[in-house]
């Protein structure tokens, strides 16, 4: 049986206002520019879905939140979350057993003005489906 191969790639925060697409296409690794890809994103939505494990997160990107900050899930489904505000005092973790749908690697944080940063998963693009064969004739 063929394994789908685990998805590789890490969390980063991405610039204030900034889409996941825009924060992940600043990386690269090689010559390659990184992609945000929904399916791994909600592959390893464990990763942000509760206020402990979000903290833990930001902590090891070097974001950490102040030592009052809420975590709200509130917003668990939403398309720009999870999210960080720029101050470290508050955050949006992701709603545990969330729709893949619901994942939107384009979005900007909302509402806009304030500042906030988007946490998003970046791996190797996928690459493009082989072109088909026309049916033998």
């Amino acid at each position: 049986a063929l394994q789908m191969p685990k998805t590789t790639g890490f969390w980063v925060v991405a610039l204030p206002e900034a889409s996941c697409d825009a924060g992940c296409a600043r990386l690269r690794l090689g010559a390659t520019h990184l992609a945000c890809d929904e399916v791994a994103h909600h592959r390893r939505n464990s990763d942000v879905s509760s206020p402990s494990r979000m903290r833990a997160l930001l902590d090891s990107l070097g974001v950490p939140l102040s030592a009052g900050a809420v975590c709200d899930g509130r917003w668990g489904e939403g398309a720009d979350v999870p999210t960080v505000a720029l101050d470290g005092e508050s955050c949006f973790h992701s709603a545990v057993g969330r729709n893949a749908s619901s994942f939107h690697c384009d979005a900007v944080p909302e509402p806009p003005g304030q500042g906030k940063r988007r946490l998003c998963f970046c791996s190797m693009p996928r690459p493009p489906l082989p072109p088909r064969s026309p049916p033998p004739p």
